[in-house]
C-alpha cells in the first residue's frame, strides 16, 4: 500500500514538474517572438505556472480537490453502466406518478403483444377509452393476453388483509371483469385468473416491460414502478418469463361464474 502511495505521489510530482516546465517553455518562446503571439504565448505559459502552483497548494493542504467530484463522477458512470445492462429505462418513485394517458399511449404504440399481470388492475380499465382500444388492437392482429387475480384465492384474500386501509381487492377485480367483459370473446385477447401471490404487477408493451414491485399494506398506485427495454441478457427476459409461468398455472376466465351481474 505504501509503495503504491509513493508512486501515486510521485506521479503527481512528476506531472507538476513537467506542466511547470511546459509553462516557463511557452513563457520563454513568447520572449522572443513579436506582435500577438508574443501576448498569447506568454498568457498561455503564466496561466499553466499559475494553474499548477495553485492546484499544488491546494492539493498539499486540502488534498486533492477534484478527487471526492471524479470519485462521484466514476460512481455515477458504474450504476449507468449496470443499469443499461438490464435494460432499465425509466423509474418513477409511484406507479401513479405515470400519467393514465402515458399509459393509453403506450397501449397505442403496441402492435405485436400486451401483457398485464395483476389483481384488479382497476386504473386502467376505468378508462373510458381501454376497452374500446383493446378491442381495436386485438382487430388489427395484436396479442394481448392478461391476468387477473382470481377474487376467490387465497392470495388475494391474504392481499385484502394486508390493504385493509384500501377496500376489497376482490370487489375491484370483480368491477375489472366487468369491464373487460366486451372483449372476452375476441379474437387475440385471453384473459385468465391466478391464485399466485402478487410478487410484482407487470404491464408489457411489446419490447418495453413496466414492472411494479409491490409493498406490503400498499397499493400499486403507492409502489414504485420500473421500465425496462428488451435487450439480451436483460430482466425484461427474466419478467417475461415470471409471466409465462404465471399464465401456464391460471385458468381462462368464465364469466358466467363470476358475478358480474
Amino acid at each position: 500500500m505504501q509503495q503504491k502511495d509513493f508512486s501515486k505521489k510521485f506521479v503527481e510530482i512528476l506531472l507538476y514538474v513537467i506542466l511547470a516546465l511546459l509553462g516557463g517553455m511557452l513563457v520563454f518562446i513568447g520572449f522572443w517572438l513579436k506582435g500577438t503571439m508574443e501576448s498569447v504565448m506568454i498568457s498561455i505559459g503564466t496561466s499553466i505556472i499559475a494553474s499548477v502552483i495553485l492546484y499544488f497548494i491546494l492539493n498539499s493542504v486540502l488534498g486533492d480537490p477534484f478527487s471526492p467530484v471524479m470519485e462521484k463522477l466514476r460512481g455515477s458512470v458504474e450504476i449507468l453502466d449496470r443499469s443499461s445492462k438490464t435494460g432499465l429505462s425509466a423509474v418513477w418513485k409511484h406507479r401513479a406518478e405515470l400519467h393514465t394517458n402515458s399509459w393509453i399511449d403506450k397501449i397505442k404504440s403496441s402492435h405485436e403483444s400486451i401483457e398485464f399481470l395483476g389483481f384488479a388492475m382497476a386504473f386502467l380499465p376505468e378508462f373510458p377509452e381501454f376497452s374500446d382500444l383493446l378491442k381495436k388492437k386485438a382487430n388489427e392482429g395484436c396479442k394481448i393476453r392478461i391476468l387477473l387475480g382470481d377474487p376467490n384465492s387465497d392470495a388475494v384474500k391474504n392481499r385484502n388483509i394486508e390493504e385493509s386501509d384500501e377496500g376489497l381487492i376482490s370487489s375491484r377485480i370483480e368491477t375489472s371483469i366487468r369491464r373487460l367483459r366486451s372483449i372476452c370473446d375476441l379474437d387475440n385477447v385471453e384473459i385468465r385468473l391466478h391464485q399466485t401471490p402478487l410478487y410484482c404487477s407487470l404491464y408489457r408493451f411489446d419490447d418495453e416491460m413496466n414492472v411494479t414491485p409491490h409493498l406490503y399494506g400498499l397499493r400499486g398506485s403507492a409502489a414504485p414502478l420500473f421500465c425496462f427495454n428488451k435487450i439480451p441478457d436483460g430482466l425484461f427476459m427474466s419478467y417475461e418469463k415470471h409471466f409465462q409461468d404465471v399464465w401456464e398455472i391460471s385458468v381462462p376466465l368464465n364469466i358466467s361464474d363470476q358475478a358480474v351481474s
